[in-house]
């Protein structure tokens, strides 16, 4: 059995040397997954998307180093047979100090406040579980908000008592509660001037138009983003505002730290 992998992986290269299989490696790029000629293992990151692709049924399984699984058409996949598994919960300490750290900084440069501001974290599954807990070791204020595991609000609403919004949920359009766009022009126009939104999730959380919005209105202070909407091609504009004071691609994701320079 042949092994796929996306030579962007970090770290692939000692993955492959130490399980001493037959890999070779792709860029995603150029990967046509309709192409596979052998029956493979296929390992690929988010930024392949298997959506409008007649997937082979030479791939015996796919799987995804993210934990995001909207870039992957599970329906037409399960039809074929072929089994998909994705790396849930693994990036989730990763994600968590990217958080911590980005708060740290704002606490730095006295945009937060621990002692009067509170924070809104959009998500409780492994990510904002974990934040929550290290919220509450430090006594910082915050609600959790989550349908499916509870949280301490059971809706979104009184927006001007955050100071700062984290989303972390999963990339979803159908459903009693779809996440796309979620956060909107509707959103924005509850809060506070002084609100700053974080979001490491996925990039189509954000309705990114209203955002951009907000901003050049001052309707918020600032946005901190790991992910965006058209990776790996995001918007020049959003990332070039004087707004945007942390972003990142994808760096909570692989625990590389946060860009403190920001904007």
């Amino acid at each position: 059995m042949k092994v796929l992998l996306d030579k962007k992986i970090p770290y692939s290269d000692l993955f492959a040397e130490s399980l001493k299989l037959d890999i070779d490696v792709f860029s995603d790029e150029s990967f046509d997954i309709s192409n596979v000629i052998e029956d493979s293992i296929v390992i690929v990151r988010s930024t392949y998307k298997t959506h409008g692709r007649d997937v082979s049924n030479n791939v015996k399984l796919l799987c995804s180093v993210s934990t995001g699984e909207d870039h992957i058409d599970k329906e037409s996949l399960i039809a074929k047979g072929i089994p998909v598994k994705f790396s849930t919960g693994a990036n989730a300490v990763a994600v968590k100090e990217y958080f911590l750290s980005s708060l740290a900084f704002l606490i730095k440069d006295q945009q937060f406040d621990v002692n009067g501001d509170r924070i809104l974290i959009i998500g409780a599954g492994n990510i904002g579980s974990a934040i929550a807990k290290t919220l509450a070791e430090f006594k910082i204020d915050f609600d959790t908000f989550d349908p499916f595991v509870g949280g301490t609000i059971n809706e979104i609403k009184n927006l001007h008592k955050y100071k700062l919004i984290t989303a972390h949920v999963p990339l979803t359009r159908n459903g009693k509660y779809p996440t796309y766009n979620m956060l909107n022009d509707l959103i924005f126009s509850q809060v506070l001037k002084d609100t700053i939104i974080i979001n490491t999730a996925r990039g189509g959380i954000i309705d990114e138009d209203a955002l951009m919005f907000a901003l050049d209105k001052g309707k918020l202070e600032y946005a901190g983003l790991d992910v965006f909407l058209n990776e790996p091609n995001p918007s020049i504009h959003l990332l070039m505002h004087n707004s945007c004071l942390l972003y990142t691609s994808d760096a909570a994701d692989e625990g590389l730290g946060v860009d403190l320079g920001g904007r």
